[in-house]
C-alpha cells in the first residue's frame, strides 16, 4: 500500500504471506503464514531531468511480523517465516529514461538489530540489497523487463561471538513481461539463482499487481 502526504513524499507498508514447500528423500512439509512486514518512507529528491535521474531517498523498516522461533521440527523448517529481527535501514532510487529504455537502479543498507532468538542473544550482520533493472516498451501498454539483483550479508553473532560460514549471499536473474494503463499495473517475472553461498537455488515465477485507486 502506497499513499502520498504531499508532492514528493510518500508512505507505503507492505505485509507478506507465504506457502512454504519442502521435500527431501524421506519426507515432506508444507507450512504457511505470514511473513515479516515492511514500512517506507520515499521522498523525491530530483526529479528527472535531460541529464540527471529521478532520484528518491528510502527509509525502510522491516519488522518482525513472521515466525522465527518454536520451529515444528516435523516441519523441515518450512514454519520458519522470519529472521526475528528489526532491520531499519535507508537507501536510494535511480530511474533514467534513455529512448527506448528505462533503466532502473535501487540500493538499501539495512542494519539488524540484537534480538533474541530461541533464547540466544543473535545480532544478524548488516546487508546491502542492490536491483539494477531496465523496461524496454511495447505497443498497447506491453512492455518487456529484465532485472538483477544482488544481495550481500555477513557472518552473525551469536551470545557477542562471529559464527563463521554464516553469511549469505546471493545474485538473482529475472526477465519478465508486463502490462499496464493509467489505473493497473502486471508484471509477470521468472526468477533464478544464478550464485550464492548459504542461499537456497530456487527457481521462481512471480506474478506483480498495483491497482491505484
Amino acid at each position: 500500500m502506497q499513499y502520498g502526504l504531499s508532492d514528493r513524499l510518500e508512505i507505503d507498508g507492505q505485509i507478506i504471506y507465504q506457502e512454504n514447500f519442502r521435500k527431501n528423500t524421506d519426507d515432506k512439509a508444507h507450512s504457511h503464514g505470514f511473513g515479516d512486514s515492511y514500512l517506507f518512507l520515499r521522498y523525491c529528491l530530483n526529479e528527472e531531468s535531460r541529464f540527471m535521474p529521478h532520484m528518491t531517498g528510502l527509509f525502510q523498516l522491516k519488522m518482525p511480523s513472521g515466525k522465527y522461533q518454536h520451529l515444528d521440527p516435523d516441519k523441515l523448517e518450512t514454519d520458519s517465516m522470519g529472521t526475528g529481527s528489526w532491520d531499519p535501514g535507508i537507501g536510494i532510487i535511480l530511474t533514467k529514461k534513455v529512448k527506448p529504455f528505462i533503466l532502473h537502479f535501487d540500493s538499501i543498507y539495512s542494519f539488524p538489530q540484537k534480538r533474541d532468538i530461541e533464547g540466544v542473544s543473535t545480532r544478524y550482520a548488516n546487508y546491502l540489497n542492490c536491483d539494477l533493472g531496465v523496461e524496454y516498451f511495447l505497443p498497447k501498454g506491453f512492455n518487456l523487463m529484465f532485472e538483477v539483483n544482488g544481495y550481500l550479508q555477513g557472518d552473525k553473532r551469536e551470545e557477542g561471538e562471529k559464527v563463521s560460514g554464516s553469511d549469505v549471499r546471493y545474485l538473482i536473474l529475472s526477465p519478465g513481461i508486463g502490462w499496464s494503463n493509467d489505473l493497473v499495473q502486471f508484471i509477470l517475472a521468472y526468477q533464478r539463482v544464478a550464485l550464492g553461498v548459504n542461499a537456497d537455488a530456487n527457481d521462481s515465477v512471480v506474478l506483480t499487481a498495483v491497482f491505484t485507486f
